[in-house]
């Protein structure tokens, strides 16, 4: 996401550069809580609740994605303090780390079934595909990102996901099911050096 300044004083503020939304609204509630709106032609796009704790150590910010997933997304995201910010300023300044994301609704959940040596996929969000575990590609569905995939099976509980844009890598994604089937471990790469890991828990 693209950095921005704006004034936290409650008005939509315009933004350039930002593929989401062209204003951005924040609002001093108190303390150790802003908000922020995100319009994008108008409409909102973003709605979300920054809260630092107590102790000034952590911060959690809720947000509502509009707009760009077929049902409003509800993301959790935990931060913790790793600068202060200056002296007077409000709680939420100085530098972040994030420790944990959530998608707090269950937007990316997501159903995976094996059978004929090849998976199926599909999620709430209205993406899937069926490939077969040689590294055959095939379509992928309901992305904005990708519009092929191929996949290799590394061993019995592990998946090798390539997704493809015009039949280049863009994202490399490992799966690893736990050993009681509960449990899944996903690391992603995005090929240019971003790593992030997630865990998925079985909902049925």
């Amino acid at each position: 996401m693209p950095p921005y300044k704006v004034k936290a004083d409650g008005h939509d503020q315009p933004l350039q550069g930002n593929p989401y939304y062209d204003t951005i609204n924040i609002a001093v509630i108190d303390d150790h809580v802003i908000t922020k709106t995100g319009k994008k032609d108008g409409k909102v796009t973003l709605d979300g609740r920054v809260t630092v704790s107590a102790d000034g150590a952590t911060k959690t910010e809720v947000q509502t994605q509009i707009g760009s997933t077929p049902f409003p997304m509800e993301i959790t995201i935990k931060y913790a303090r790793v600068s202060a910010g200056k002296p007077g300023s409000h709680a939420v300044s100085g530098g972040w780390q994030t420790t944990e994301v959530d998608v707090s609704n269950h937007a990316e959940d997501t159903t995976f079934k094996v059978s004929g040596g090849a998976l199926s996929m599909i999620d709430r969000m209205g993406r899937s595909f069926t490939a077969k575990f040689d590294g055959t590609p095939a379509p992928y569905k309901g992305s904005d990102e990708f519009n092929g995939v191929s996949l290799k099976l590394i061993d019995a509980r592990t998946i090798e996901e390539s997704d493809l844009s015009d039949g280049k890598v863009v994202k490399i994604s490992r799966w690893a099911l736990s050993p009681d089937g509960q449990t899944i471990h996903a690391h992603f790469d995005d090929t240019h050096g971003h790593i992030q890991e997630q865990d998925g828990h079985r909902v049925k």
